[in-house]
């Protein structure tokens, strides 16, 4: 292949990817994904001076983890499709930013891939066939059952996210002891926050790819 036919696919890309206004969005976009990714798992959070603590720091590692398994097997479906993930962020910009209804962003980012790819004489350069391969993988992972086991743990974390910052803010006196229960607390909410996180981003993806699957008939 001649480098001139690897320059227009990849602007042919690049348009793609950008070519509805700043680009800082879709970085941000791009970069959560990435954050997300690389969360590792965590021990059982154990808080022995405070029973309710205790027991919200078990239930919240319990729940980032399953947060944590859920984001590295979509990962691995997607992360070496990084024209499936600039399609989904595409999406996701024209929904955000320009306030679109989210069928029709997709219809528009589909339409503009493929017009795209009319232009590009070699096959193996066309974008369009390698998005429908990160639609297949992801739609592999069963999302809509993926979907229904996420729910109630989503709205678990959020209760015991909740419930941690009252007590964080019932603590009182500068002892060890309130000082050991307050770093465990903050320890609890940041995990909790970084599941609900997770989950909030795979919910919007596997219904999104749920939905693309049509435009792979």
């Amino acid at each position: 292949m001649k480098f001139t036919q690897k320059m227009v696919a990849f602007a042919a890309l690049i348009v793609m990817i950008i070519s509805s206004g700043c680009s800082v969005s879709r970085d941000q976009m791009a970069k959560e994904y990435d954050r997300l990714a690389a969360l590792p798992p965590v021990p059982v959070n154990h808080c022995p001076y405070d029973q309710a603590l205790n027991s919200l720091g078990i239930a919240v590692s319990q729940h980032y983890n399953f947060a944590h398994k859920l984001m590295k097997e979509f990962v691995g479906a997607t992360e070496n499709r990084r024209e499936y993930l600039g399609f989904m962020n595409e999406i996701e910009y024209l929904v955000k930013e320009e306030k679109m209804e989210e069928p029709a962003a997709m219809a528009k980012v589909v339409k503009e891939i493929q017009e795209n790819d009319a232009k590009i004489k070699d096959p193996k350069e066309k974008v369009w066939p390698r998005v429908v391969e990160g639609i297949v993988a992801t739609n592999a992972l069963a999302p809509e059952k993926k979907l229904a086991e996420a729910a109630p743990v989503a709205a678990a974390t959020t209760r015991a996210i909740a419930d941690c910052r009252k007590l964080k803010d019932s603590f009182r006196g500068l002892d060890a002891t309130t000082a050991a229960k307050a770093v465990c607390a903050a320890k609890i909410i940041k995990q909790g926050t970084d599941a609900s996180e997770c989950l909030a981003f795979l919910t919007i993806q596997f219904q999104r790819t749920i939905k693309a699957k049509y435009y792979v008939k």
